[in-house]
């Protein structure tokens, strides 16, 4: 086990993807079609299907960094189970002399899009106390009850130890993403999840140093990233936000902002979504009727902006001064923002990107539609 007891800011790489074929990209979508974490060769058809519909960018569904945080039955996993022992050749064996089918897999569906010259970006996730699994024992920020199929279930509170165990584990997910000829990861911080539960003091109710202060709930955010930028400095890092939770007491628009913020200068890109209990909460400001995201996106583009023409004379206001280094003289807010959710044609990505409300534009469900079409 590796101690994560303390992080600091270091210098990412961005824009990797400056010369991608357009701005639309794939969202994750869990299709379920892995059996006891095994992606399944269904998967390959998948991906090389939906990237020839005129993706510039794929994001694979989420895979888990560690089998208790197996989010539902069918998911796939990228755990140390996905390790594949070398036999004499240095193929993938399982030990009895039959190669090893998670590998394989997971290196076929990146060649299924690479194939059109589209980067596969492997997300990461664990699920915490939100999950359909049927597992020993759920774990969260915080000791209490929650629902599953119809039952009051105990959760327990992470311990710190734990916790610098699951950096371990999302680190390893992420070497092995790489080594299975993935272009970066976006670990998965929305809808409920693990990161998303830190992130959320509807959930978080901790007195560590992981509650409380937004600087301390996205701590464990923090020391993931930077673990991985460690071990992988040129590796591409995503994350997918939860920004806002849409319910009474937890996070706002001013939270989002803010934690972006906190975020920006460890990462290269920032996904946008919402809803800590319910994926299909989103934004309702009439001003911003594109998408379900829209106005936190453009909060945060703004942001960013400012924080940028602010470099040579800065102003740190609403940041936590832990991160005051990271905010001055210098323009790691450069993260390009992507966001889906609501959008069904190339017409309302290009009004978005035209209104500078977000640099990368999804389409999730429409494009499970036959003959959607970029």
């Amino acid at each position: 086990m590796t101690q994560h007891t303390t992080y600091t800011v270091t210098h990412a790489a961005k824009n990797h993807f400056a010369h991608l074929r357009n701005h639309w990209f794939l969202p994750a979508m869990a299709r379920e079609g892995s059996i006891d974490g095994h992606p399944s060769e269904a998967l390959i058809s998948y991906y090389n299907t939906m990237t020839q519909k005129g993706f510039g960018l794929v994001i694979l569904e989420h895979a888990y960094v560690n089998k208790s945080g197996k989010a539902s039955p069918k998911q796939m996993g990228i755990d140390a189970a996905a390790d594949a022992a070398m036999d004499a050749n240095g193929e993938p064996d399982n030990g009895a002399g039959e190669h090893n089918s998670d590998r394989h897999t997971f290196e076929a569906i990146a060649q299924a899009i690479h194939q059109h010259n589209v980067p596969a970006i492997m997300q990461l996730s664990h699920a915490g106390q939100q999950t359909r699994a049927t597992l020993p024992q759920l774990t969260g920020p915080s000791a209490g009850v929650v629902m599953r199929a119809g039952k009051p279930t105990a959760v327990r509170e992470l311990s710190c130890s734990e916790i610098s165990c699951l950096v371990d584990d999302f680190v390893a997910a992420a070497k092995r993403a790489q080594a299975f000829g993935f272009d970066g990861v976006e670990i998965h911080s929305a809808h409920g999840y693990l990161l998303s539960q830190f992130y959320s003091p509807l959930v978080n109710k901790r007195n560590d140093s992981y509650g409380g202060s937004l600087e301390n709930r996205l701590r464990f955010h923090c020391e993931i990233l930077q673990a991985i930028r460690r071990e992988l400095p040129d590796f591409p890092l995503f994350v997918r936000l939860g920004a806002r939770d849409y319910e009474d007491g937890g996070n706002t628009l001013s939270d989002a902002v803010q934690a972006a913020c906190i975020l920006a200068p460890y990462i290269d890109y920032l996904d946008i979504s919402g809803g800590i209990h319910d994926v299909s909460r989103h934004d309702t400001n009439p001003a911003y009727p594109l998408g379900y995201f829209s106005e936190t996106c453009a909060a945060i583009k703004r942001e960013f902006a400012q924080r940028m023409r602010s470099a040579n004379g800065t102003s740190t206001d609403n940041v936590d001064s832990a991160h005051t280094a990271a905010i001055t003289g210098d323009a790691r807010f450069n993260v390009p923002v992507l966001m889906a959710g609501g959008l069904t044609s190339t017409k309302d990505g290009d009004a978005l990107l035209q209104q500078d409300i977000c640099d990368f534009a999804g389409f999730g469900r429409a494009a499970l539609r036959n003959g959607f079409m970029l």
